[in-house]
């Protein structure tokens, strides 16, 4: 007669933990790679930032009031221009900057050499200038919300000889006044300040917001799927490749002048001013430069962060460390919006 014997629970987990092995993982071990992050402009300096890169599980906090990353200081950088030298020039930190500035079908060639590392390169072609025109402005009323509100309007024409990637913002200048007098209305203080925003605004178009890579779907909101809420928008050529393509937006905030005086008893009058100035800005961007953007705005989105997402891995064109060089050819049209 044959017999079987059935081990008991506890013999089944001392087993078990007889063949459990602890593998112990340093992952602060790897040695900080360079971090190179320039994203240039046509018509402005070339300005580069390069910093160390840190371990994920690093420490936060860092001694002696530094930034979270450290800065590369002593770096010799340089920058071949369609085979023409330029040398970088070390602003302060991990800041530097050269004196050309960037023309479009320039072709670029970023070295940077820091002590005790391999050399980083970094290649990148200044997009050609985008053909916009037919700029405008229309006005209306929310009725909804019962204010006045605006439609800028403007047309790209895509070169079809070529994949394209493109970018939309709206800049606004704003600049305050404020004015002290005393009871003779003779001016006793005056200060000035100026501030320089990117502004958030709404475009409902699938054929551009289908090339983006968005997709959000909003039960409460069927058009949310065909809707870009932000303040840059980004998109490819895929859907109108060779065509041109009217853009419709719709900006969101406060606009043309907020004034008012406060009164102070009977000796003291306290005025503020101010205005705003905004520009449409269309932009060429290549395709290294949307896909680190694109992937930028996807780890800054809370969704994508979210308890067991997978992890987002931020695009870079960079040989031998890691980070972004790209060059936007923008175009910038004054615009005339109403409160």
């Amino acid at each position: 007669m044959r017999h079987c014997i059935f081990p008991t629970l506890a013999a089944l987990v001392m087993l078990l933990a007889a063949c459990e092995k602890q593998i112990d993982i340093d992952v602060d071990a790897r040695q900080p790679e360079v971090v190179v992050r320039a994203l240039g402009e046509t018509g402005e300096p070339l300005a580069v930032r390069l910093t160390y890169s840190r371990p994920v599980f690093g420490t936060f906090y860092v001694p002696n009031g530094e930034g979270y990353f450290k800065e590369i200081a002593d770096a010799t950088v340089s920058l071949s221009v369609d085979g023409s030298p330029h040398s970088g020039v070390n602003v302060d930190g991990g800041n530097y900057t050269f004196a050309y500035q960037p023309q479009a079908g320039d072709h670029l060639v970023l070295s940077v050499a820091v002590p005790g590392h391999k050399t980083v390169t970094a290649e990148a072609v200044v997009p050609q200038i985008p053909a916009v025109s037919g700029i405008g402005v229309s006005h209306g009323t929310d009725q909804e919300r019962g204010i006045r509100n605006n439609t800028i309007a403007f047309t790209l024409a895509d070169p079809a000889s070529s994949t394209d990637y493109y970018s939309v913002r709206l800049r606004c200048h704003e600049t305050s006044i404020y004015t002290k007098y005393d009871a003779d209305s003779n001016i006793v203080w005056t200060d000035t300040t100026r501030n320089e925003y990117y502004c958030d605004f709404k475009c409902t178009d699938y054929t551009v917001i289908s090339s983006t890579g968005i997709d959000v779907i909003d039960p409460e909101d069927p058009d949310a799927a065909n809707t870009y809420v932000g303040d840059e928008m980004l998109f490819s050529d895929a859907n109108i490749n060779g065509n041109q393509h009217q853009f419709k937006l719709e900006p969101y905030g406060y606009y043309e002048y907020e004034d008012y005086d406060n009164y102070y008893g009977y000796d003291t009058i306290e005025r503020y001013m101010n205005s705003r100035d905004y520009y449409l800005e269309v932009s060429a961007i290549s395709r290294d430069t949307y896909m680190y953007l694109q992937s930028v705005d996807a780890y800054d989105y809370d969704e994508v962060l979210a308890l067991f997402s997978e992890p987002v891995q931020i695009h870079s064109n960079v040989s031998g460390g890691i980070g972004i060089f790209g060059i936007r050819t923008k175009v910038s049209f004054k615009l005339q919006l109403n409160d």
